[in-house]
């Protein structure tokens, strides 16, 4: 949901705005080359089944540029969701809830974030075929 999202409402306003009328192209352009990355990704994943995702950059990498790319990834992750959070409370203050500051908001929802990943995923999975709920 969070990529979905993300593509939808962040992606097409500075294109359109930079790419004028040819934003289709810029858009057509950008696919292709996400594709091609798809790509990459997946055939580096068959390479190296075995190994998580930290270890094969080690691995393709070296042990230095490998871990300065998952240092990255980590810090890019939780500033991703350091702004998710902090949209997340915007879009709630301004539509729902306007005299409730934007710093409660947040708290509560990283705590939200924070519950979820440490009872694992299995709080979202499993629950459905146990629950008694008809849905």
């Amino acid at each position: 949901m969070y990529s979905v999202g993300t593509v939808i409402l962040h992606t097409p306003s500075p294109l359109a705005g930079f790419a004028k009328q040819d934003a289709w192209l810029a858009a057509l352009f950008r696919t292709g080359i996400a594709l091609i990355f798809v790509w990459f990704h997946i055939r580096v994943g068959n390479l190296y089944p075995e190994l998580p995702l930290d270890q094969i950059n080690e691995k393709v990498f070296g042990k230095l540029v490998g871990m300065m790319i998952n240092f990255t990834f980590f810090i890019w992750s939780f500033s991703t969701a350091a702004e998710t959070i902090y949209y997340m409370g915007n879009f709630i203050e301004t539509f729902w809830m306007p005299d409730t500051p934007l710093a409660a908001l947040n708290i509560m929802l990283a705590a939200v974030v924070i519950f979820t990943v440490r009872l694992g995923i299995e709080t979202f999975t499993v629950r459905w075929k146990y629950s008694s709920y008809p849905y």
